[in-house]
């Protein structure tokens, strides 16, 4: 059995599970997934890339998998259930992707601490999100006016963004 075949799952968490060897040995002991995570773990963090079919479980929820040593890309389509990612202290790399915005459900996306570049230009005219982190990145660019009114954003941080006079853009 495999992970990706759990369409029921709601909840994935597996924040700093890996800085937690024998407390990851006794969760998963003598269940499918005692070995599911060789090859993605090293003694003490989650390591490589988030599977493709975990992306897309059509039930998942909720995403915690932060300080870890996760690379790659967040993925161009999400499920279409996801409402909360947080994916904080890894090595995730590339641009924002418009699934981000575009999955209605995403309530709460927490990325501070990556690798990750590019400008906000996907969250312009969003209006679901409720909290955003991406503090600590390569971000830059110009802040969408979208996101000034978020009740919880973190961004300026450890990214450089533009200025600008004209409230067009801000």
């Amino acid at each position: 059995e495999s992970l990706c075949n759990l369409k029921g799952l709601r909840l994935l968490e597996l924040t700093s599970i890996g800085g937690a060897t024998s407390c990851r040995h006794d969760t998963f002991k003598g269940t499918f997934l005692e070995n599911y995570f060789n090859g993605f773990t090293t003694s003490k963090y989650l390591k490589g890339t988030i599977p493709d079919c975990i992306w897309s479980l059509p039930n998942l929820a909720t995403l915690y998998a932060g300080g870890n040593r996760i690379c790659g890309q967040i993925p161009e389509v999400l499920g279409s259930q996801l409402q909360e990612i947080s994916l904080a202290f890894n090595y995730l790399n590339g641009t924002l992707p418009s699934a981000l915005v575009t999955t209605p459900t995403i309530s709460s996306i927490a990325l501070q601490h990556n690798r990750l570049q590019g400008d906000l230009g996907v969250f312009r005219g969003t209006s679901h999100l409720e909290l955003f982190n991406a503090s600590v990145n390569s971000l830059s660019g110009i802040i969408p006016k979208s996101l000034l009114g978020l009740a919880g954003i973190h961004i300026l941080t450890g990214n450089v963004f533009e200025c600008s006079s004209s409230d067009r853009e801000l």
